[in-house]
Formats: C-alpha cells, sequence, structure tokens
C-alpha cells in the first residue's frame, strides 16, 4: 500500500507530464514549418481542390509526433503573421481595405491558414497573442500593422472574441487616460469659442500667466501625448478594425472595453452613477484623434455606395455616370489585371446592394453619431454631397409614390424616425461646417425643396434651438448641469461645438460688414452677406432683421442685398421674418 501511494505521489508531483516539445519533438514542428512554408505563393488552382488534403496533412503530423496543439496553434500564428507581413510590405494599395480585398498571391494560403486554425483549439488564441502585444510594449518597440491585421481577421472569421483581448492591450487605463483628456479639450475648446471676439486691454498680464507653467506641468503633458499618441495599441487596433469596415467587431470590442471600465469605476467609486456607453466611446475616440473621425466617414462612404450607385448613378446618362466612375477611381487598370480573378481576405460583406433606405438609415447613424460632436464632416464635403443626393432620390421617389389626392401631410406621416433624426441632427445643421461653399448649399436645398413647408420650417427650428452662437453655448452648459442635477429628465438637445464655433464667427464677419454698409458700396457689402449666409443664413439673416427693427432706412439696401441670396437662404429669410413677427 506504501509504494503504491508513493508511486502515486510521484507522478503527480515528480513526474514531468509535458515536456519542452521544440526541443524534444523538433522533427514533428519542423516538418509542419516546412509545410506551412510550402503554402506561401500558393494559387487558388494549386491547392483550392487539395484543401482537404492539406487539413488532413496536418492532422497526421499532430498525432505521428504527438505535437501539443497549444504549441501548433502559436506556430500557426507566427506563419499566419509572417505571411501577412509579406502581404503588406509587397502591396502598393493605399489603404489596408484594398490590400486585404484583392491578394491573389497571398489569399490561397491565409485562408487556408485560416481554416488549419479552426480545426484546433481556438480559445487560447487570446492570450498568444496577448503574449505578443505585452512582449512589443514592455521592450518599447512599435508593434508591427501585420499584428493588428491578424487580430482583426481572426475576429472577422469568427475564430477571436476581441472582447477577451482588451485585458492584454496596452496600456492597460486606456479610458482611465482618455476620458480626463477629453474633457478637458472640450472644456478648452468651449473657453476659446468665448474669447472669439473679445478684446483684451491688458494682453501683457496674459502672455505673463501662459509663462508660469511650471515644468512640472509640461512634463505631464508631455507623459500624456506619449501615452495617447505613442504605440496605443487600444487605438491602432480600433484604426485597422475601421479600415476594415468591420463596425460590428468594432462596437463588441467597445462594450467589452466600457464593461470593464465601469465594472472598475463603480469598483472604486462606489457613488458614482454616471457609466459610458460604447457610443459615448467612439465620440470620445473621434474628438481625440482626428484620424479615427476621418476612418469612420469613409466607413459611411463604404456603406451608402450600394445605395448611391442604384439611387443616383444609375439614374443618369451613361456619359455622366462614366465620367465620376473614371474620376472616382484612384488608379487606372491595364486589361491583365481587370481579368485577374478577384481574391479576398474577407468574409461576405453584411451590407446588401439591395438594401432599402431604412436599413441604410439604421446603419449610419451610429456612426454618424459618433462624428457629429467632432464636426469631421467638414473635411469630406464630397460625402456630404453623396448623402444629400441619396435623401433627395428617396424624396423624389416618395413624392412619385403619392397620388394626387394624398398632400404634403402624408408625405410627413410616411417618414419614419430614423429619416428626421437624420436630417434634424445631421444633414441640416452640418451646412454650418462648410463656409462660402454655395455647392454644398444647393445640394441641401435640393433636399429640402422637396419637403413641404411646414417640414422645412420644422427643420430649421431645430437648427436654430437651443440659440445661436454664444448663447447656444451657455444654453448647453445649463442644461447640462440640469441633467446633472436631475438624471431621471431627459436632457435637452446639445448643440455640437464645431457649429456654434461656426456659428460665432459667422456672426462676427456680418456684424462688421453691417457696420460699413452704405448706399454707395451696397453691392459689395451684399456679396459679402450674402457670401457669409451660404453655411450660416439662420445668424445673417436674424442680425439683419434685428438691424431693420432698430432702422428703418435698411430696408431699401436689404432688398437690394437680398438679390444676391441663395436659395435656401431664400426659404430661410421667410422662416426668420415668421419667427420675429411672432416675437421670436
Amino acid at each position: 500500500m506504501l509504494k503504491r501511494l508513493k508511486k502515486i505521489n510521484t507522478d503527480l508531483f515528480y513526474r514531468q507530464t509535458k515536456f519542452n516539445l521544440l526541443q524534444e519533438e523538433s522533427e514533428g514542428y519542423a516538418k509542419l514549418l516546412t509545410f506551412f512554408t510550402s503554402l506561401s505563393g500558393a494559387q487558388e488552382e494549386d491547392c483550392g481542390n487539395e484543401r482537404e488534403g492539406h487539413l488532413m496533412k496536418v492532422r497526421e503530423i499532430i498525432g505521428t509526433f504527438d505535437l501539443d496543439p497549444n504549441r501548433v496553434l502559436d506556430l500557426t500564428l507566427d506563419v499566419l503573421e509572417l505571411e501577412l507581413q509579406t502581404l503588406l510590405s509587397s502591396t502598393s494599395a493605399s489603404s489596408i481595405y484594398e490590400t486585404v480585398s484583392n491578394a491573389p498571391q497571398h489569399a490561397t494560403t491565409i485562408l487556408l491558414l485560416l481554416q488549419i486554425m479552426s480545426i484546433l483549439n481556438t480559445t487560447s488564441i487570446p492570450h498568444l497573442l496577448g503574449v505578443k502585444y505585452t512582449s512589443y510594449y514592455t521592450q518599447q518597440k512599435p508593434t508591427p500593422p501585420s499584428l493588428y491585421l491578424l487580430s482583426s481577421l481572426l475576429s472577422l472569421h469568427s475564430l477571436l472574441n476581441l472582447g477577451e483581448l482588451v485585458p492584454h492591450l496596452h496600456p492597460f487605463n486606456v479610458w482611465n487616460i482618455l476620458l480626463p483628456h477629453y474633457k478637458t479639450q472640450q472644456l478648452d475648446y468651449k473657453a476659446a469659442i468665448l474669447k472669439l471676439g473679445t478684446i483684451s486691454l491688458n494682453s501683457k498680464a496674459s502672455e505673463e500667466d501662459k509663462k508660469e507653467e511650471t515644468e512640472e506641468e509640461m512634463k505631464g503633458k508631455e507623459e500624456m501625448e506619449s501615452i495617447l499618441f505613442e504605440n496605443n495599441q487600444f487605438v491602432e487596433l480600433v484604426c485597422v478594425l475601421l479600415q476594415l469596415h468591420a463596425w460590428n467587431d468594432l462596437t463588441q470590442f467597445l462594450k467589452t472595453s466600457c464593461g470593464e471600465y465601469n465594472a472598475e469605476t463603480k469598483k472604486n467609486r462606489p457613488g458614482v452613477k454616471a457609466m459610458v456607453s460604447p457610443e459615448y466611446l467612439l465620440r470620445v475616440l473621434s474628438g481625440v484623434y482626428p484620424d479615427i473621425a476621418l476612418l469612420i466617414c469613409n466607413h459611411i462612404e463604404y456603406t451608402i455606395d450600394p445605395i448611391y450607385t442604384t439611387m443616383v448613378l444609375q439614374k443618369k446618362d451613361k456619359a455622366a455616370v462614366w465620367t465620376e466612375l473614371c474620376s472616382s477611381c484612384p488608379t487606372t487598370t491595364t486589361s491583365n489585371e481587370q481579368d485577374a480573378t478577384y481574391y479576398s481576405l474577407l468574409p461576405p460583406s453584411q451590407i446588401k446592394e439591395n438594401m432599402t433606405w431604412e436599413e441604410m438609415v439604421q446603419q449610419i447613424i451610429p456612426p454618424l453619431q459618433a462624428i457629429i460632436p467632432a464636426g469631421s464632416i467638414q473635411y469630406m464635403p464630397l460625402l456630404y454631397c453623396k448623402l444629400c443626393r441619396v435623401v433627395s432620390s428617396f424624396f423624389a421617389t416618395q413624392q412619385k409614390q403619392l397620388t394626387e389626392d394624398e398632400n404634403d401631410d402624408d408625405m410627413s406621416r410616411s417618414m419614419d424616425a430614423y429619416t428626421w433624426k437624420f436630417l434634424t441632427t445631421f444633414l441640416v445643421p452640418s451646412l454650418s461646417l462648410f463656409p462660402s461653399n454655395p455647392a454644398i448649399c444647393s445640394e441641401l436645398w435640393s433636399v429640402l425643396s422637396l419637403l413641404p413647408y411646414h417640414m422645412r420650417y420644422k427643420l430649421y427650428n431645430q437648427w436654430r434651438k437651443p440659440f445661436l452662437e454664444k448663447e447656444s453655448l451657455r444654453a448647453t452648459t445649463t442644461a447640462r448641469s440640469s441633467r446633472q442635477r436631475a438624471p431621471k429628465k431627459r436632457s435637452k438637445y446639445i448643440k455640437p461645438l464645431p457649429i456654434i464655433e461656426s456659428e460665432v464667427q459667422t456672426g462676427l464677419a456680418s456684424r462688421a460688414t453691417l457696420k460699413r454698409l452704405s448706399k454707395d458700396n451696397v453691392k459689395d457689402m451684399g456679396r459679402q452677406l450674402s457670401k457669409y449666409a451660404h453655411n450660416n443664413p439662420l445668424v445673417v439673416f436674424t442680425k439683419i432683421l434685428n438691424q431693420i427693427e432698430s432702422y428703418d432706412n435698411l430696408i431699401i439696401m436689404m432688398v437690394e442685398t437680398f438679390r444676391f441670396v441663395s436659395v435656401l437662404g431664400l426659404d430661410v429669410i421667410s422662416y426668420c421674418l415668421l419667427v420675429s413677427l411672432g416675437g421670436g
């Protein structure tokens, strides 16, 4: 009995059950690595029919040499990352999406490696990738793009849950740094807007105050910037996911990160009830990192491209369609490249080419809500024009479906809540972000002209809310403070800061022009006022009507000025007149 007990204890505590298989069974791993490298550069016709044979070959090597499946999985990840690194270094495409969408020399090998990984135990993938991320961060080396691309592709092919990768990404406390930085950035932005138009009579004192910043504060800012912008693995992975248009994977990834942050906040500060959401985290990322905001805009353009082609381009004549398609192509391709087989590393897209207008609006509203506070649409006027054309095409089709007995009220009732939210929160207010651009103004009017007048006036009223210029900034602060005092009540509409800044700048310019207005220069000053009214007609015409109420002799000059105003501006003038007569 004692001998048997000693043997059991020896087996439990002293006998080694797992060896260093990379050293002890080197022949098996050598054969496996040789097999993986032989797949590099294989074409579809060479190994497409032998796919099952390749999978059987891997199983035979694992079973013959009794290889550890986790080490086989780690070796497969290394080979796959090396293949992706070769793909990224050899491509001349302008984006990662174009690279992975057409990779004829690497697609077969990469997809076969992904299929090999599917027959293994994929639960160890987050830990294996986490070791790679941690090693790059601890050695203070830049993380290669191939590792981010590898993680994204594994997530797209349902081999990896990116939420399990969150604890392994650095810096660990990314939201504890990002959220205070974003709040400070917004406060500084508000202070800068409030200072617009003010004249400092003691400029020397303000310069001395700036010099009083201590060396410790400067070092603290440099350290924060280095954490936020240098080798931030969390942000870099978000950028790659956006470049691949993996919106569902990105939202799931942020949802997991958001849950961990809320749990940590609740544990450390039990009295705090405010919890962040994935939508708020996207707004923070768009505000702190302009590149992420532009990538979200690119994703919106990618989403609307199928319906834009169906509803807009196909209705034009063939010459116009051909011209626009040629101008949108980044490079010209030869006949051999056009005849080449299309190889993609991505799974079938979730965006359908025959999706309806309601489906498209529901898909683009979440990314739009992320970029509205940052005002990033001002850097992509082409995207704004595309959205206007799609909306106008939808409204024109809807008008044709109405019979002669139906009136404008039927059209307003048929508009769904998503479309109305899209118009009130994004399309109409975003005109303020395009200064002195009559083309953008005419594109928006092509949408609004298809709506009845009472719906247009509702949109103008929503655009005006809560106030104009700096008064809206003060109302925004009041709304946020009241929301903190009474969290159960519904919060008021908060106007984005870039729109407020544009209104303030337009108001300053229009006031300066009105001061110099006279009978002699009415044509020149009228053109200036109409130029300012292209993007902020409510601000300009409200100022003009206030001046007319005080000075009656301005009426004739203002009538002369209105000759240069756009059609949208004339429609806004009628709304402003009704508001002024109603005591608004």
